[in-house]
């Protein structure tokens, strides 16, 4: 019983499922078949002391000595795979790499033991290393895939320590769904099953998750009650008081509006940490710092905590999740601390035009600005080199899960999960090319000496922060921050704004006043120059900024150019020499009654039941006025040739110019996303292009320009911004995407042809666009309502 105690302390001391019961040194640990098949008795041996002397190192701390040891055994764990031994060696990496916030080695130790575990038939290690992953995904809020990994592996053991931490860990996912009842019930069993083996650690940790879930919900009171437990229990049975337990107790003090307490259980919970020589999370305890000393009315007090936040994040060993899907899912973690630097920075240049904390400002939002984007983009064209066959079969699950929730099946979400979820993984398990390490975005403190804006440029950069929203403006090498307002009021009046664009209501009134509140106070120096590079946040991005008006009947984008950039960092971005066709896929087939289709089956667009996906006929002649505009042949894809293998085909020709004009629909699960639909396959079907499919392809484009009803629609993330077709593009190399707000009226493709010819005349995206929905206000009639051209807006990197 004191071995399984010792254990499940190391494993939930910093309140992380690092389950290490099954690979003990004990009986029933990797002892159990020794010497391992075809080991000689002398390597295991010293195997078997090595395991031994990393896990009595990590009890005591000392994490980067337990990592030494475990990497000599690392190539052995390889070579006899199918062994106990190798299995409990990848755990152990695992969670020594969790423990470092080493999260990418994390994962691929996981995944590595997890599948010697299923080889060797061990449920103990599958359901470790299972949990261990669901509890990484959720401490980066990625609760489905969290939820998908602990019912995959999960078993009902009969360690009762083992259940305990399986109960904390599926009422921590409960919590994470919302559902506190459940929770509640799940955590006190946890509790009862701590006390009943004698494991006051896993039941203080019971309590202090309990109380986070509480306080999370805002339920103070219960949450008060569950910490008063979890730190009486550390207390009574000599633990030294958790970080974590700590930091929850100053979390609480916050809420109930005693930041004088709070400072000082922060301090605590630093101090703590840093004795349990944790100091990687000292983030968490400087960020909360800067909170309480903001309650406390100490803002250059705050300010510095805060720097102190983001300077140890930037400065320490901490790497995201290895994979687009995961760390997009992570960002917002992060981009709460690097908020606050901005705000309390950009507070004082505005009030005191203190130079340095604009720059400090400026930096810290660029430092985390679509970092998910920028990584990916960097990472993903190295790693697809070597694309692993598994991972195009995954994408053709997916590719089947679509399939049934156009059928309305209800098990088509859960399969998109779990798929999702694989890709994720097999990304994540793929080693680097040699030579090749992982990108980070970095705190560039050089970032504006490094800009260099042509002179009839300017940047803007928009911030809506939860404590306060600023644009920051660069021109002619020097840097100015206005105030905005608050994030919520923006948000509902460019909806309501953008809505009656839609209605062809006149919006004259509120377009000057969203402009005088937005850009109205910039420098005469800024809003001088001609093109504008312009970096979003939240609800901005919802807004057709060429509509907002400087005057009364002017529109802004009769007097800029607006390209829209992932960041300040997409300005680095390295000049490419595009020599490949234009490609245009349209007018797909998209009923069985269509004289091209050529399947079997009826499918679910069958001719009798009517297809809610008209023909795109004048898709065609868009094509042909594209082609005319480009003076230059166009390889087109229209009819049964308007699929996923037709597109394939073409992308491998690195085609410089990709047009699309055909239906977008929602995407399950998350309908604020897109898909496009494709020509019907041989099962009546249509083929759906997603994120997926579009991500997992080398795209070498200069342009791509989806001409499809909302093609730039998307969720808007913190820190990582719009989401969608259009973000999927981006990631998977093109330079830049022309997408729309909102379904347009433009059948024949006029502005698509008008953006063309100023393009193959050698205008930048941004200013062919500009250029052609100019030319339609000039048409008068119904073009030049802001609801036929305003839809349109380009995003990537200028050229």
């Amino acid at each position: 019983m004191k071995k399984i105690r010792q254990i499940v302390l190391f494993s939930v001391l910093f309140g992380l499922l690092l389950s290490t019961k099954s690979s003990s040194n004990s009986g029933r640990g990797a002892s159990s078949g020794f010497p391992p098949a075809g080991v000689p008795e002398s390597d295991a041996a010293a195997w078997r002391e090595g395991l031994r002397e990393a896990y009595a190192l990590e009890q005591k701390g000392e994490h980067k000595r337990a990592a030494a040891i475990l990497a000599r055994y690392e190539a052995l764990a390889d070579r006899h795979f199918d062994t106990r031994y190798a299995a409990t060696t990848f755990l152990y990496l695992g969670n020594n790499a969790y423990m470092r916030s080493d999260y990418t080695a994390a994962v691929r130790a996981y995944l590595r033991a997890r599948t010697a575990a299923q080889r060797t038939g061990d449920r103990e290690i599958l359901s470790s290393a299972s949990l261990n992953l669901s509890s990484l995904y959720l401490q980066h809020h990625a609760v489905g895939d969290a939820f998908q990994t602990a019912a995959e592996g999960v078993f009902e053991l009969a360690d009762p320590a083992f259940r305990s931490l399986e109960q904390v860990q599926r009422a921590k996912l409960a919590a994470a769904r919302g559902d506190l009842n459940s929770a509640r019930r799940l955590f006190l069993q946890a509790v009862d099953q701590a006390r009943g083996i004698a494991a006051p650690a896993l039941e203080a940790t019971a309590w202090t998750s309990l109380g986070r879930a509480a306080l999370d919900c805002g339920a103070l009171m219960e949450a008060e009650n569950a910490l008063f437990n979890a730190y009486r229990t550390e207390r009574v049975f000599g633990i030294t008081h958790s970080p974590l337990t700590l930091r929850s107790v100053a979390e609480l003090r916050l809420a109930q509006g005693d930041p004088r307490s709070a400072l000082r259980f922060f301090d605590l919970a630093l101090e703590a940490s840093r004795k349990q020589n944790r100091p990687l999370l000292a983030w968490r305890y400087l960020y909360g710092r800067g909170l309480a000393l903001t309650g406390l009315g100490d803002r250059d007090g705050a300010r510095e905590a805060f720097r102190a936040a983001v300077e140890d994040l930037e400065s320490s060993p901490v790497r995201s999740l290895p994979t687009d899907a995961l760390r997009v899912s992570g960002g917002a973690r992060l981009s709460a601390v690097y908020d606050a630097f901005v705000t309390a920075s950009a507070d004082i240049a505005v009030a005191e035009r203190e130079p340095a904390a604009l720059a400090d400002a400026l930096t810290a939002s660029e430092a985390y600005r679509a970092a998910a984007l920028r990584n990916s983009t960097e990472y993903t064209s190295r790693w697809r080199q070597e694309t692993p066959a598994e991972y195009e079969e995954a994408l053709r699950e997916i590719e089947s899960a679509y399939t049934l929730w156009q059928r309305r099946s209800g098990d088509a979400e859960r399969k998109l999960q779990a798929w999702r979820l694989r890709l994720a993984e097999i990304e994540a398990s793929a080693e680097m090319p040699a030579g090749k390490a992982r990108p980070r975005v970095t705190f560039a403190r050089d970032l504006l000496a490094r800009i260099r804006l042509p002179p009839d440029h300017a940047a803007l950069v928009f911030h809506l922060g939860e404590r306060g929203s600023f644009v920051f403006a660069g021109a002619g090498g020097a840097w100015e921050v206005r105030r905005l307002p608050p994030r919520e009021s923006l948000a509902v009046r460019i909806r309501s704004w953008t809505e009656r664009i839609q209605k062809g209501e006149s919006v004259t009134a509120e377009a000057q006043a969203l402009y005088r509140d937005l850009l109205g106070t910039l420098s005469p120096t800024v809003r001088s120059r001609t093109h504008w590079l312009v970096a979003l946040d939240g609800a901005l991005f919802e807004l057709p900024l060429g509509a907002l008006m400087p005057s009364a009947g002017r529109y802004l984008i009769e007097e800029h150019s607006v390209q829209i950039i992932p960041g300040l960092w997409s300005l680095e971005s390295e000049k490419v020499h595009w020599t490949g066709p234009a490609v245009g896929v349209a007018d797909a087939v998209y009923n069985t009654a269509d004289s091209r289709f050529a399947g079997l089956s009826r499918g679910l667009f069958g001719a009798s039941e009517g297809s809610p996906l008209a023909r795109l006929a004048a898709s065609a002649d868009e094509l042909d006025a594209a082609e005319r505009s480009l003076a230059q042949p166009m390889v087109k894809l229209t009819g049964r040739d308007a699929s996923l293998a037709g597109l394939a085909g073409a992308l491998r020709k690195q085609p410089a110019i990709l047009h699309f004009a055909a239906h977008v629909l929602a995407a399950p699960g998350h309908p604020e996303d897109s898909l496009m639909a494709l020509s019907l396959g041989l099962d009546g079907n249509p083929e759906l292009l997603g994120p997926e499919w579009i991500g997992a392809r080398e795209v070498r484009s200069r342009l791509v320009f989806l001409s499809g009803c909302r093609s730039g629609r998307g969720r808007i993330l913190p820190a990582e911004g719009l989401m969608g077709l259009a973000r999927a593009w981006l990631y998977a190399g093109a330079r830049n995407v022309v997408a729309t707000h909102w379904p347009t009226l433009d059948e024949q493709g006029s502005l698509a042809a008008g953006f063309y010819r100023h393009w193959a005349a050698g205008a930048s995206a941004a200013e062919s666009l500009r250029r052609a929905q100019v030319e339609a206000i000039q048409a008068g009639f119904w073009r030049a309502e802001p609801r036929h051209w305003a839809a349109y807006f380009v995003i990537g990197s200028p050229e």
